[in-house]
């Protein structure tokens, strides 16, 4: 099981060269890497890029890939798709070990739990049960300090491959006009062919979204609304396409409201809020028309509430009554709105008193020891007397499970040093299902550590997001993630690496989440900025 998610999670190609920019500091010395002039002539660049993919140091790598970039010589373009293959190579070789790793750790798992099944009796047996434990301890914590250190070179070699995408399309910008055509026609051949994957088309528009001297703008609309298309390429397309504020790219924006693969259409409605114009207000408007929109109703919403720092609700009458007034005079504000204030929707399923309107709902749950702790409540929702966290969060499960009807789907993973799904898949909300998620939920004793790298990985495996970036039409839209503290146990455990994990998973897949933080100890820090970065809401209890 582990194994699967690790194969197929290392499989999606979403990571924008924002990704880079957190990943950048923690490699050790990349920081100083932007102030290094360039190397005195191509020739040693070259040698040093070369030496450096080769290398097991990826700094070394981001380093030779970031001394590149300013070096207005059309042969960097030759260079970069020479040595980004080899790149590709380490990268995938490093997956393999990872797969190998985690097949390693499952395998040590299994036999840590049938020795804790025995009962040893007499001395001799009670010695050799300590002993064959103590080796099979040692075999899973150097199983999960090999996946935890493989997990980091992974995420430190994709990186390099961001910085190769930003090194080429900066060369190409900065190339004499003939030069620069030349290049690019280099660059689209190598990484957009016929035979190109998704994940060598995203570098390739990562890419070009530097190049503003090349009217690369047609292609980029092109690429946005070929039917055709991988989703994910479409999804990054018109997100450069509103980076750059292209020619035609609000009608397009408007038009591809209308997709059908949801995660396109939730990049269209982000886009609007982008763009900030005064034509994204009716079209919004019309969409909230719609009755089969699910989760995508609070994201229109939340633009509207952007683009006009209106509140009139998530539902399309109060709007068209006030924009038929305010229409002809209204100015739109100098700015969007507070995001944090915009994501408070007034109807719908609630939990932890974030409110969502999705259809398909994945609640992501702490059961580790530290929940059997007193709860301690809010003025807003004030504990019960003698209540534990366990309790609190039992409490406002089941209410929210009362919440739903059979037109939703649902599931729930539980987590504490393993990830515990309620079904392996979402479930239709009839009244059977929730009766028996209540219940099974009920049964959940807190015990253990805090596992919230495995826990996301796993809700995302759910979504098909994490899988083999096949499933467009995601099994999840809508992610509650509640813990009550840190991570302690799982392949990554600083929140700065987790984050990086779900901005890669999230990409494409465009899947709100919001952060619940329960009592005292919880990383507050890192629940918002998940919440933040994935369109949700922070709240703490």
């Amino acid at each position: 099981m582990i194994a699967g998610m690790l194969r197929t999670a290392s499989r999606v190609p979403r990571l924008l060269p924002r990704v880079l920019v957190v990943l950048l500091p923690l490699l050790a010395g990349t920081g100083r890497a932007a102030a290094e002039p360039p190397a005195a002539s191509f020739d040693a660049l070259a040698t040093t890029v070369r030496k450096a993919v080769e290398s097991d140091k990826p700094e070394d790598a981001l380093r030779a890939y970031a001394r590149i970039g300013p070096l207005a010589d059309p042969r960097a373009v030759d260079l970069v798709l020479d040595t980004a293959p080899k790149v590709v190579a380490r990268r995938d070789a490093l997956v393999k070990e990872q797969t190998d790793a985690a097949t390693t750790l499952e395998n040590a798992l299994a036999k840590i739990e049938k020795a804790n099944a025995t009962t040893p009796i007499t001395p001799r047996d009670i010695a050799e049960y300590n002993k064959r434990t103590r080796k099979l301890e040692a075999d899973r914590d150097a199983a999960t300090v090999k996946l935890r250190d493989l997990g980091l070179d992974i995420a430190q070699w994709k990186a390099v491959l961001a910085a190769a995408s930003s090194a080429v399309g900066l060369v190409i910008e900065t190339l004499p006009r003939p030069k620069a055509e030349e290049g690019l026609a280099k660059l689209t051949a190598a990484w957009f062919g016929p035979k190109g994957l998704p994940e060598s088309k995203i570098r390739w528009l990562d890419a070009v979204s530097a190049v503003k001297t090349l009217p690369v703008g047609p292609q980029l609309r092109a690429i946005s609304m070929d039917e055709v298309e991988d989703v994910r390429v479409r999804v990054v397309a018109l997100s450069v396409r509103v980076a750059r504020v292209d020619a035609d790219v609000v009608a397009d924006t408007v038009a591809l409201l209308a997709s059908k693969d949801w995660p396109l259409a939730a990049e269209a409605i982000e886009g609007l809020r982008r763009l900030h114009c005064k034509e994204a207000i009716e079209p919004l408007i019309a969409f909230l028309g719609r009755e089969d929109i699910g989760r995508l109703r609070s994201d229109a919403h939340r633009a509207l509430r952007s683009l006009t720092g209106q509140k009139h609700g998530p539902f399309q009458q109060p709007w068209k009554d006030w924009w038929e007034v305010a229409k002809p005079t209204f100015v739109l504000p100098e700015k969007p709105a507070d995001a944090a204030d915009l994501a408070r929707p007034e109807k719908g399923l609630t939990f932890y008193g974030v409110t969502t309107f999705s259809d398909k709902i994945l609640f992501v749950l702490d059961v580790s020891g530290s929940m059997l702790d007193p709860a301690r409540g809010d003025p807003n929702a004030p504990a019960k007397e003698g209540e534990r966290k366990i309790d609190a969060a039992r409490r406002e499960l089941k209410g929210a499970l009362g919440m739903l009807d059979p037109s939703k789907k649902f599931n729930i993973i539980f987590f504490a040093n393993k990830v515990i799904r309620y079904q392996v898949g979402m479930v239709v909300a009839d009244k059977s299902a929730v009766e028996l998620a209540t219940r099974f939920a009920m049964d959940i004793e807190p015990v253990g550590g805090t596992n919230i790298h495995d826990a996301l990985e796993a809700a995302f495996r759910i979504a098909g997001t994490a899988a083999d970036g096949k499933n467009y039409a995601s099994a999840v839209d809508t992610i509650y993630f509640m813990t009550d503290g840190t991570p302690t146990v799982g392949k990554l455990k600083k929140p700065e690496e987790i984050l990086a994990a779900v901005r890669e998973w999230n990409r494409t897949a465009h899947i709100t989440i919001h952060g619940i933080g329960v009592g005292a100890e919880c990383d507050a820090v890192f629940l918002k900025a998940l919440a933040d970065e994935n369109g949700g809401v922070f709240v703490k209890r």
